[in-house]
């Protein structure tokens, strides 16, 4: 044994290949307020519909007379029909996320003229073509942003990308494309986080925003909230449908037994979780609906280190239900 290695220290298996295929890129939107107002603190909702409507406005079904977005040619092409279309499977993964602020209650935030605003989404796989799109669909107003009901305006002061350590790099400024997307991956995630984890320490989860997961196919709505073993299985799923439908993956399915087996002996030294309700409106539906999850977390140990990889990956990428919505966040904290 080398003289500074210790019991503990060993070699990371390789990651499968479908894991390590999986790729995304974070984009932050730094917004300027022009005037006083007043916004919903669930933006996610806001944000979505007014994204929806953006993207709209630039497809040739919105020129053409008669032409929807089903009978488009451009449809497996164009950016509303992959965020917003009609899937074939409602398991098919939509290529984005939306970065929810963690918050604890909904209601308003008022802002005053110059108060900064970020907006941030994540880009997933073939999602990350759409980046171009997404900014024309955005700063198509002469860069500026009218958001709420009161459409209070905002100036775009910038856009950017972010790489695993969170640094923010300049894209988009002022009417020009200056720099190229970083693109991130597992590798590069484990890489920032410099693994250096003991076979006994514990690991923290922490539920940024809501986090709604169902077992059985129901929702999981009980006092026991969510387990360590049910969040690996769901982040899993959520990973492998992913690196399917959106990163090309044509590999055999794995077996996730051996992992969720590995789950299952994790320790639950505690959870602290508790359900929380948004209410939005859904101009599709035409009717007021209650999206919800649980907040908190919780603490484990054992050996639980084989699993980072793919908690990292679900953490970024959001697991479980509403994802588009902010939903499903996680952080992870150990020794």
């Amino acid at each position: 044994m080398p003289e500074n290695s210790s019991p503990h220290d060993a070699v990371a298996p390789p990651l499968p290949g479908w894991l390590s295929g999986i790729f995304f890129t974070r984009v932050s939107i730094r917004l300027r307020a022009c005037e006083s107002g007043r916004l919903r603190r669930f933006r996610t909702s806001m944000l979505r519909g007014w994204l929806s409507y953006q993207l709209k406005s630039l497809c040739p079904c919105r020129i053409i007379r008669g032409l929807t977005p089903e009978r488009c040619t451009l449809q497996n092409t164009c950016a509303y029909s992959a965020f917003f279309g009609e899937r074939i499977l409602s398991t098919i993964p939509r290529p984005y996320v939306l970065a929810m602020d963690p918050l604890r209650e909904d209601g308003e935030d008022a802002f005053s003229e110059n108060d900064e605003l970020l907006l941030g989404l994540t880009l997933i796989g073939r999602g990350t073509e759409y980046l171009d799109g997404l900014i024309s669909a955005v700063v198509k107003s002469r860069d500026l942003v009218h958001l709420g009901r009161d459409h209070l305006t905002f100036a775009i002061h910038g856009i950017e990308t972010l790489d695993a350590a969170k640094t923010p790099h300049p894209y988009y400024r002022a009417g020009y494309i200056v720099g190229y997307p970083e693109i991130l991956t597992v590798d590069t995630l484990l890489r920032e986080s410099q693994i250096a984890v003991r076979h006994d320490s514990t690991l923290r989860i922490t539920f940024d925003t809501p986090l709604a997961l169902k077992e059985g196919n129901k929702l999981v709505k009980t006092h026991a909230g969510i387990t360590f073993e049910l969040l690996v299985r769901a982040t899993l799923r959520r990973l492998y449908d992913i690196a399917v439908h959106l990163c090309a993956y044509r590999g055999t399915k794995p077996a996730f037994q051996g992992i969720l087996e590995q789950a299952h002996q994790v320790k639950t030294l505690h959870t602290a979780q508790e359900w929380i309700d948004y209410r939005r409106f859904s101009s599709r539906q035409r009717r007021f609906m209650n999206f919800g999850g649980f907040v908190g977390g919780l603490e484990v140990a054992g050996s639980w280190s084989p699993l980072l990889p793919y908690l990292l990956l679900g953490a970024q990428l959001h697991v479980g239900r509403r994802t588009t919505f902010g939903f499903g966040s996680y952080q992870l904290h150990w020794e």
